[in-house]
C-alpha cells in the first residue's frame, strides 16, 4: 500500500498531517455550531414585582417586560436610555456643525457665471446665442412660408 522507501516515509506523514487537519477542522466546526447563538440560551428572564426583567446575556442588554393586552411590551432600562440619548445630542452637534460650514462655504462661494437654477442672472454669452440662432430660425421659417404662399397663388392665378 505505501512505499517503504524514505520518500515513502514522507508521503505516509503528509496523509496523516492532512488527516489531522480535517479531523480538527470537522470537530471544530461541530463545537462553533454548538456554542452559536440560541435564543433561549440569549437571554435569561426573571419575574420582578409589576413585571419581567429581560436580560441579553450577550451584550448585556436590561429590558423591563409587561404583558399588555396580551401583548409583550419591553421598555429599555435607565443605562441604555441614556447612553442613546447622549449619543443622539452627539449626532445632533454634529448636524449642527455640519449645517454651519454649509452655510459658511455658501455665503464664500462665489456665483458661477452660467448661473445657478432658480437664482437670477445676467443673461450668458450662450443664451446670447440661443437667442440669435433663434431669431434666424424664426426668420427662415417665415421667408419658406411667405415662399410657400407665393408659388400657391402663383398655382391658382395660373389655373384660372
Amino acid at each position: 500500500m505505501y512505499r517503504v522507501t524514505k520518500a515513502g516515509g514522507i508521503d505516509m506523514l503528509r496523509k496523516k498531517l492532512v488527516l489531522g487537519v480535517v479531523i480538527v477542522g470537522v470537530v471544530g466546526t461541530i463545537a462553533l455550531a454548538q456554542t452559536s447563538d440560541n435564543s433561549s440560551d440569549r437571554y435569561s428572564i426573571e419575574k420582578r414585582d409589576g413585571g419581567t426583567v429581560r436580560v441579553d446575556k450577550k451584550t448585556g442588554e436590561v429590558s423591563f417586560c409587561d404583558v399588555k393586552n396580551s401583548n409583550v411590551v419591553c421598555r429599555i432600562g435607565a443605562d441604555e436610555r441614556a447612553a442613546y440619548e447622549v449619543e443622539i445630542e452627539s449626532l445632533n452637534n454634529r448636524i449642527a456643525l455640519l449645517e454651519k460650514k454649509v452655510e459658511h462655504s455658501l455665503s464664500r462661494t462665489k456665483r458661477p457665471e452660467e448661473g445657478v437654477p432658480g437664482i437670477p442672472r445676467e443673461q450668458s454669452r450662450l443664451d446670447k446665442e440661443f437667442d440669435r440662432a433663434m431669431d434666424f430660425a424664426e426668420t427662415a421659417m417665415r421667408r419658406f412660408f411667405k415662399i410657400v404662399q407665393d408659388i400657391k397663388k402663383d398655382f391658382q392665378s395660373s389655373e384660372t
